[in-house]
């Protein structure tokens, strides 16, 4: 069966002969030697206004990045996880979010700086390492009560922390597992502080209010880190394996203070572990930041370069405004010239991240990960918004270029909400709760897609700038030479993508997202022009996901208008994807 001759090459995704169009006797591994392959525009030329043949090119002689498993990822507000304990034990949501593993669920956001984490004191009688005492299962402390010593806070921040209870956290640790999630948490960094202030330098301007001064006061992360220390809950087998500090904090405190506070919460997490290898101890990153044209900002990334148990650096990615007309999201994401520069150079130009962690602290081993990443901050834009097929080509296409920048993580936001953000989003009515639904966003296909074929190398490529559609290379999973190619096209031409040396006729697998009956604003992305995705009633995916199989022999490889792809060349043969 197709099934059996397939094994390895594409781990989790299920392959019938139904997907087969033709003969599968393609699929022989012919030593075709060539040095490039798929995936960068080198040439386009015109057919007529609705068809352009493209000739594309990558270097497949060496990789230009490695990606970890868990490239793509996705973050989770922490006040909205707080209120999910429900769904995380349900086990509809828990089957929905497990198709996307292995991934990092990154649990932060701005209210990781609102939360006191309360029941995690040494329980009274002795417990075990991995044991949890009763007292600690139930424990709990009315929610929004005004710790003693907190912060107050102003402007539309609240006036108290919120309490992150014992038994909350452990249905979050529960419910990693049960997905297979890795879990990255954002501690709190403005306990203790006050923040009901405004910025000395600009005193009367409303958009310098919210700053905080004061020490931090860290007694109550250190009782926190030291019960997960003492149960055994980070490391090892846990999905709980790094921690990190701060979340858009460029305009409520001075970097030299983002700076101090991470090498305090290194040296807290070294000494709190010391009883491990330093390579087992769970690794910090930070700062969050969402101002990469901050000089401040981005003299962090250098300052925690050499600090032992920092890993990484963090950054958030929202390119579009809130704008409207040529400046909507469908006005940038459907112009290709925005979407092959805007990502990484729009409006708020993450690009400065990426140059300042190239300068020098790449080679020194910290890592760059994109802890939240959508193509605006807008929560309230109209559709078509951030959960519709319009998103399924920024995804491609972001998930393109920080791949080749060498970035280790892009964690989606987020996970689970009501609005457009929400990857996978539940409708529920409060006087009828067992009549809660799911759905999930339209690039969550893609993201399936990405992780069912993509490996962990990149390829180098080159983009022609007028190019209709933008294209990306990858090796495949099985180092056996196959090539991944992902392919975002946001014009209204047809595209046939052809490949120097003819390397287009290999046999290939593919998904191809169309937008049914060209509704940009539907969350229901058509997969190779037969099957209307969605997840079923139990959370599962539908029996039409699986890729098509298109025999040796195809004349160049078609791309549709506005439609997003991912192709396997199985023949390819290429020296980089060889191990």
């Amino acid at each position: 069966s197709l099934d059996c001759k397939i094994t390895g090459l594409l781990p989790g995704v299920r392959v019938s002969e139904s997907a087969v169009e033709g003969s599968v006797e393609g699929m022989s591994r012919s030593v075709l030697g060539r040095a490039f392959v798929a995936a960068s525009m080198i040439g386009v030329v015109r057919l007529g206004a609705s068809h352009s043949t493209m000739t594309v090119d990558v270097d497949t002689s060496q990789t230009l990045n490695r990606l970890p498993s868990t490239f793509v990822s996705m973050g989770w507000e922490m006040d909205q996880m707080r209120g999910q304990t429900d769904m995380m034990a349900d086990p509809r949501f828990v089957a929905a979010v497990s198709h996307l593993a292995p991934a990092v669920i990154r649990v932060g956001g701005i209210t990781a700086d609102w939360a006191r984490y309360t029941g995690f004191e040494p329980p009274s009688r002795h417990t075990r390492t991995g044991e949890i005492s009763a007292t600690d299962q139930h424990h709990t402390v009315a929610s929004g009560s005004q710790p003693e010593g907190g912060p107050t806070l102003r402007g539309y921040w609240p006036t108290s922390e919120f309490n992150l209870t014992f038994a909350t956290f452990m249905k979050l640790h529960e419910f990693a597992a049960a997905t297979n999630l890795s879990l990255m948490f954002d501690i709190n960094e403005l306990h203790g502080r006050d923040c009901h202030t405004s910025k000395p330098e600009c005193p009367n301007n409303p958009g310098c209010q919210a700053w905080c001064r004061g020490a931090w006061d860290m007694a109550n992360v250190r009782v926190f880190l030291q019960r997960l220390h003492d149960l055994g809950l980070v490391g090892g087998k846990s999905p709980l394996y790094a921690f990190e500090v701060g979340n858009e904090l460029a305009g409520h405190e001075y970097a030299t203070n983002t700076t101090a506070d991470m090498i305090a919460l290194a040296e807290l997490i070294q000494d709190i572990w010391s009883d491990v290898a330093p390579a087992a101890r769970p690794g910090l990153y930070g700062p969050s930041t969402d101002a990469c044209t901050d000089k401040a900002q981005l003299e962090i990334v250098a300052n925690i370069s050499d600090i032992p148990g920092i890993r990484g650096f963090t950054f958030h990615s929202y390119p579009a405004t809130n704008g409207t007309g040529p400046n909507s999201l469908p006005g940038l994401i459907l112009n290709a010239s925005w979407l092959r520069t805007g990502i990484l150079g729009g409006s708020r130009n993450v690009s400065g991240c990426i140059d300042a962690w190239k300068a020098g602290p790449r080679a020194q081993g910290l890592e760059l990960l994109v802890t939240e990443a959508s193509s605006s901050y807008a929560w309230t834009f109209p559709p078509p918004a951030q959960d519709s097929v319009l998103h399924m080509l920024f995804t491609v296409a972001e998930l393109g270029q920080f791949a080749e920048q060498g970035v280790t993580m892009v964690a989606r936001w987020c996970l689970d909400g009501a609005g457009a953000f929400a990857t996978v989003r539940d409708s529920w009515d409060p006087h009828a709760p067992f009549n809660r639904t799911y759905t999930v966003a339209a690039d969550y296909w893609v993201m399936l897609a990405h992780k069912a074929l993509v490996g962990n190398a990149v390829l180098a490529t080159t983009v022609q700038t007028d190019a209709p559609a933008l294209i990306y290379g990858y090796c495949g999973h099985a180092d056996n030479g196959s090539v991944v190619i992902s392919a975002a096209n946001p014009s209204s031409t047809d595209v046939t993508l052809t490949i120097a040396g003819g390397i287009e006729s290999s046999p290939r697998f593919e998904y191809v997202f169309t937008f049914p009956g060209n509704n940009l604003s539907s969350t229901t992305p058509v997969l190779n022009g037969r099957t209307a995705l969605e997840i079923t009633a139990d959370g599962g995916l539908p029996a039409g996901f699986i890729p098509r199989y298109v025999p040796r022999g195809s004349d160049g490889i078609p791309l549709p208008p506005q439609s997003a792809a991912y192709f396997v060349l199985l023949d390819a043969a290429a020296t980089a994807c060889t191990r």
